[in-house]
């Protein structure tokens, strides 16, 4: 994200987990998690220049907590007679917010490695990463980079294979150690 926060960005990328989290919280209540979801999207928009870009799940989350705790607390939840009728009915299952988060770390954690992984692959060999980057990032087909390098399938395959043993050879504990599950 750049240094200057863009709502829109931010609500595309945090909805989800804003949504689950005050789902979790608010005893899995939809149309009140929505509600907290907007209130707490509100805040962001009000306070987007004043905010920084480091941490902001955590800050979402916390935000979305307290709002929904909030609520809880100061609103009474009164039983509704359908749930006394049907006490076997079962609410849907929720994914547990830290590991939304957790998943979601792991993710930038691993794309960090991968494009550290792709520069030092380029200052080795430069053919190397346009191979590599075009091939497992934008997933190009082999005969189309091929064409494109001006080189046989073949000898594309080779150079994936021999990046690919670079990169093992030069990155697998720092890999081992990121991609742990």
């Amino acid at each position: 994200m750049s240094k200057k926060l863009n709502y829109d960005e931010l609500y595309k990328k945090y909805r989800n987990l804003v949504f689950q989290v005050a789902l979790n919280y608010s005893s899995a209540n939809e149309a009140l998690a929505e509600d907290i979801m907007q209130e707490t999207f509100m805040t962001v928009y009000l306070n987007i220049d004043t905010m920084k870009p480091t941490n902001m799940a955590s800050y979402l989350i916390t935000i979305t907590k307290h709002k929904t705790l909030n609520v809880m607390k100061h609103e009474k939840f009164t039983v509704v007679q359908s749930a006394i009728d049907q006490p076997d009915r079962l609410l849907p299952e929720v994914e547990d917010v830290e590991t939304i988060y957790l998943n979601e770390e792991a993710t930038d954690e691993k794309r960090y490695l991968c494009e550290a992984i792709l520069e030092a692959m380029g200052e080795k060999n430069p053919r190397w990463e346009r191979a590599m980057r075009q091939r497992y990032i934008e997933n190009r087909k082999r005969e189309d980079i091929a064409k494109d390098m001006d080189i046989s399938v073949k000898a594309l395959d080779t150079l994936l294979h021999r990046a690919k043993k670079w990169a093992k050879k030069d990155f697998e504990v720092i890999f081992k150690e990121t991609c742990r599950d």
